[in-house]
């Protein structure tokens, strides 16, 4: 069985991490149920005193629907504080005015749904990091058999055990912190992001 055939979840503006695995990894999870514990509606970016989360807010009654099921809410003005906490954090970044209005442009779209969003944010970071973009499964396999399972692989708890995930690393003059989203990577370092993912491995920070 060929490694590159490898399954993992759709996740919310996803991890440098996650793209160390997205490169290989030829399907998205399109049918499971809705997983709180998981980065699936969240992830990290930079913050004064450390790593911060950024979290899309969730209409009640999510836990165990189908992911394709789950709905944004917009009782807050999440976008707004979305923009607020990249502004603040990477304002100054060398890339971000480059990045920022697509970005936005994604969120202003205002999705009923989780899975919509993450695969329209998901499908815009490829284009720039030039990574392919991963089909879709047809149906859940709780155990599939021609396919590396790496569902719920990196999730919140994944930080909780490996802290240097959430600290700062220096490959030749590239300084970037694994755990945290892509989006910090690319706001920095713009076009080169993609040089950083192909040399990196996902085994350098977490076996595989």
């Amino acid at each position: 069985m060929p490694m590159s055939e490898r399954l993992i979840e759709l996740q919310f503006a996803p991890s440098l991490l996650y793209f160390l695995l997205l490169k290989e990894t030829t399907f998205i999870e399109a049918h499971e149920n809705y997983n709180k514990r998981s980065f699936r509606n969240k992830c990290y970016i930079k913050g004064n005193r450390g790593s911060q989360w950024i979290i899309l807010p969730l209409v009640k009654g999510k836990n165990r629907l189908p992911i394709q099921e789950v709905a944004i809410s917009y009782e807050h003005r999440y976008i707004s504080s979305i923009k607020h906490s990249l502004q603040t954090e990477y304002g100054s970044a060398p890339y971000y005015m480059h990045y920022i209005d697509d970005i936005m442009n994604i969120l202003d779209r205002n999705h009923q749904y989780l899975y919509d969003l993450n695969l329209d944010i998901l499908s815009y970071l490829c284009k720039q990091l030039d990574v392919s973009m991963p089909q879709q499964t047809t149906e859940y396999e709780h155990q599939p058999n021609q396919k590396v399972d790496y569902r719920d692989q990196i999730k919140p708890q994944l930080m909780d055990k490996n802290p240097r995930l959430l600290e700062e690393h220096e490959v030749e003059f590239y300084h970037f912190v694994p755990g945290h989203s892509i989006l910090e990577v690319l706001f920095n370092y713009g076009p080169a992001s993609a040089n950083i993912i192909q040399r990196l491995t996902l085994s350098e920070f977490i076996g595989e």
